[in-house]
């Protein structure tokens, strides 16, 4: 449907352009700084973070559309039992938006504990990359295969 697809089109140019800025801050920073950025959240911005990008413009219009929905629904359910109708919507609001909120901070810590492990998971490859020949010299293969398996299942 051609809604979706302008959405999807606006996402993925929001997305290829927060990564372009990304890039470009990241080449123009000096010798000290990137001393103290490690690579792992980084490559996790650039890699998960920024995927988001994708979906904002498809659920944005639910901002201002769900309120408009539960106004027709309550005109409706009005019509249809009267003055109850308010006191059900009242009683399902009082319930969802506490529930929300702290269903929204439980997500958000969650989160940030997988986005810590990712980034774990991703400065121990680029540490294991860089030193395979030495990986593979000294037969350490199945230590560190251990290793990375510990950090994918921590991930997840």
């Amino acid at each position: 449907h051609h809604a979706a697809l302008g959405q999807a089109r606006i996402g993925m140019q929001c997305r290829i352009a927060t990564c372009s800025l990304i890039y470009r801050k990241v080449l123009r920073l000096n010798k000290a700084s990137t001393s103290n950025t490690a690579v792992g959240p980084v490559v996790n911005l650039l890699s998960n973070d920024v995927l988001r990008f994708d979906f904002v413009p498809l659920f944005l219009h639910y901002i201002w559309i769900m309120p408009l929905q539960a106004i027709v629904a309550g005109i409706i359910m009005y019509d249809s039992i009267g003055c109850a109708a308010f006191a059900g919507l009242a009683v399902l609001t009082i319930q969802a938006v506490p529930l929300q909120g702290y269903l929204s901070y439980l997500q958000g810590k969650l989160r940030l504990k997988i986005a810590n492990h990712t980034d774990y998971r991703v400065q121990l490859m680029s540490e294991i990359t860089a030193g395979i020949q030495v990986i593979k010299m000294y037969a350490w293969e199945k230590p560190f295969e251990e290793m990375v398996k510990v950090a994918r299942k921590l991930e997840m």
